[in-house]
């Protein structure tokens, strides 16, 4: 099973950059070599350091278990994100991947993909907040399977705008439940920031990393300590 999925992560991660002939030898190169991917794209045409490309991209992402999510969490972006965790984890599974997530926000659907699929796989991801983490991003965050952690001068802003659901069995509703559930299960917010619908108005609260540690939306903050005289100005 994960050899299988393996060869179609790769392959999906290929064919995005536009080339059947490069995906028609990722399927040859990996059924060749078995499902280590890494060992695959390094013999595919074009994966010299001298020439770089879209598969070495995927194959340094896969080496180092890390991902960045510096854009707008819409569709493109969570396919991206989703398609490399699993290739990630089909690599190796258990050691723990690292997605860096600097973001405005998104679509609540599009950042459920992503937390599903942490749900997914084996191994834990960290998330680490770089910037801004808003809205959708702050979804992310709070879903990780791993560790949470900030950067001491982050900005962490939860957004709280969803519609009421006129009855159970509508899109509104089961958003409205399932948002609430991961706010409630993985945080200690304030309970008057609930509900978490525009009957209570569109809020969004910005936190230093400080108050997301508080309310159990961070686990640690990620602070560099040098000594005196080796940093700072100049």
């Amino acid at each position: 099973m994960k050899a299988i999925l393996a060869i179609s992560i790769i392959l999906i991660l290929l064919t995005s950059s536009g080339s059947l002939y490069f995906s028609i030898n990722a399927l040859q190169t990996i059924r060749k070599e078995g499902s280590n991917i890494v060992t695959a794209v390094q013999s595919l045409p074009g994966s010299q350091k001298n020439n770089r490309t879209d598969a070495l991209t995927a194959e340094q992402i896969i080496q180092s278990r890390t991902i960045t999510l510096i854009n707008g969490i819409y569709y493109d972006e969570s396919k991206r994100v989703s398609e490399l965790l699993l290739a990630i984890d089909a690599n190796e599974s258990g050691p723990e991947i690292d997605l860096y997530i600097d973001t405005g926000g998104g679509q609540t659907g599009y950042a459920f993909t992503i937390i599903d699929t942490f749900h997914m796989i084996d191994s834990p991801v960290n998330v680490h907040v770089i910037g801004r983490c808003r809205s959708a991003g702050a979804m992310i965050l709070v879903g990780a399977t791993g560790k949470k952690t900030s950067a001491p001068y982050a900005a962490i802003a939860p957004h709280f705008n969803l519609p009421t659901a006129e009855h159970p069995y509508t899109e509104h509703h089961h958003n409205l439940q399932r948002f609430q559930r991961l706010w409630k299960e993985n945080t200690n917010l304030p309970k008057n920031w609930y509900p978490v619908t525009l009957d209570a108005g569109d809020r969004m609260w910005y936190l230093t990393p400080e108050q997301a540690l508080e309310y159990s939306i961070i686990d640690e903050i990620r602070k560099q300590q040098f000594e005196q005289g080796s940093g700072g100005n100049g």
